[in-house]
């Protein structure tokens, strides 16, 4: 079986295999002909501010940008790009298990589901990226620190038989980009009282001492410890001891650390527990455990499998499968989904158009309102899906033509004139 498993954070974007893991920053830098990702981008943060981006994933959906490049007119392309690009060496129609932060909605969990399916990814399952790190005898409850770009999560599990999501805490602007930011104006203050030089007069110089802080911090993240401690400019140079950046990084986690109550262990994912293992926080904080993740979510795909629809699981039985059965599992209102595009079904009608754009490229769109191009509507009413076909041509369920009224099932894929259209998925969230 091939799968493969995706951790959304977007400091981290982690893609895991059997054997290896490939990891990636969700950040983008746009010009009018073509969109670049991760370092590349952060090459630009400073000398191109107004085309760099880096909140798309944690605030995925249709938020406009003010860009020249067709491509892209809001963060669900750049999510888009992102997930095609760094998934386009894997095979079409491979299964994905995404893991997924706790403060993701149900719109943004459905949208996820229509990138995906733009990428030819066969998603299998969203699941808590909390929940599955957490096998051994624990009990209570705990709580889960993750750090982003641009923002730090608390999530709350508890502990019986089963590990669950309780709830979450997030604190926005107190991410790595934030934190860079942070020791970047130390050190230009540090600058500026022994040269007279400010490394902000410039966005060049603003850029070197960003992506020097940047490596500084990356690689304690990663090791723990300084691997590096000169940062150097305009052939100025200047030293930072690890005490003086633990004292920096102390002062800048303490709005989100004072949140937590002062006898509650919190448990960081890996390059969060290095960042601050040597500030006065550390004595609150444990490390995750290191466990061989693609074997665990693997042995709950039997599990998953079996449900009906795709499900958020925020539960699993420890060192067993999901316990899906004594769950009681809520259906979500259920979506449509075309191309990159996602949209919630309800009472009031959702239509299906076949438009012509100004370049003669055929595509499909949804709208609240019909147009002389809307073959069908779509309503969700008394927990039935119906479909109404406005225009006397050819409309197919599942490749079997219909006309007039049906009833639709999830799964069903609509077809218009012959084209694959749109198809009806639904999101589970367990209670």
């Amino acid at each position: 079986m091939d799968l493969i498993i995706i951790n959304i954070n977007d400091y981290q974007l982690y893609i895991y295999e059997k054997s290896n893991s490939s990891v990636y920053s969700g950040c983008a830098y746009i010009d009018e002909n073509k969109v670049v990702f991760g370092q590349h981008a952060l090459d630009k943060i400073k000398t191109s501010p107004t085309d760099f981006h880096s909140h798309y994933w944690q605030h995925l959906g249709y938020e406009k940008l003010n860009t020249k490049n067709k491509q892209v007119k809001h963060f669900a392309d750049l999510a888009y790009l992102q997930l095609k690009e760094i998934t386009k060496k894997y095979s079409k129609g491979i299964e994905v298990v995404f893991l997924v932060p706790s403060y993701y909605t149900n719109e943004q969990l459905a949208l996820l589901l229509g990138l995906a399916d733009s990428c030819e990814l066969k998603t299998v399952a969203l699941l808590s990226s909390e929940v599955v790190y957490f096998n051994d005898d624990l009990k209570s409850t705990q709580t889960v620190a993750d750090l982003g770009l641009h923002h730090i999560n608390f999530s709350q599990l508890s502990f019986n038989e089963n590990v669950k999501l309780r709830n979450y805490t997030n604190h926005p602007e107190l991410g790595m980009i934030e934190l860079i930011n942070f020791i970047c104006n130390w050190c230009n203050e540090i600058l500026i009282k022994q040269y007279r030089f400010d490394a902000m007069y410039s966005a060049h110089s603003e850029q070197l001492l960003f992506v020097q802080v940047e490596t500084i911090l990356n690689n304690l993240a990663v090791a723990g410890q300084l691997t590096t401690d000169l940062i150097s400019i305009n052939e100025k140079s200047i030293k930072i001891s690890q005490k003086d950046l633990n004292n920096q990084m102390t002062v800048f986690f303490a709005p989100a650390f004072n949140y937590v109550k002062n006898d509650s262990l919190i448990y960081l994912k890996n390059h969060f527990f290095n960042l601050i293992s040597n500030t006065q926080f550390s004595s609150l904080c444990k490390k995750t455990p290191k466990i061989p993740l693609y074997t665990i979510v693997s042995e709950h795909i039997k599990s998953i499998n079996q449900q009906n629809g795709i499900s958020l699981i925020t539960e699993l039985t420890r060192f067993k499968k999901p316990n899906t059965n004594s769950v009681a599992l809520k259906i979500i209102t259920p979506y449509i989904l075309t191309q990159n595009q996602a949209v919630l079904i309800n009472h009031n009608p959702l239509y299906l158009n076949k438009q012509t754009n100004e370049f003669n490229q055929k595509h499909l769109t949804l709208t609240r309102s019909s147009n002389d191009q809307s073959f069908a509507s779509i309503t969700f009413i008394n927990k039935n899906i119906e479909l109404d076909v406005l225009l006397n041509k050819e409309v197919k369920i599942n490749q079997k033509t219909t006309s007039g009224h049906a009833s639709l099932n999830i799964g069903d894929v609509i077809t218009f004139l012959n084209e694959p259209a749109f198809s009806l998925i639904n999101v589970n969230k367990e209670l």
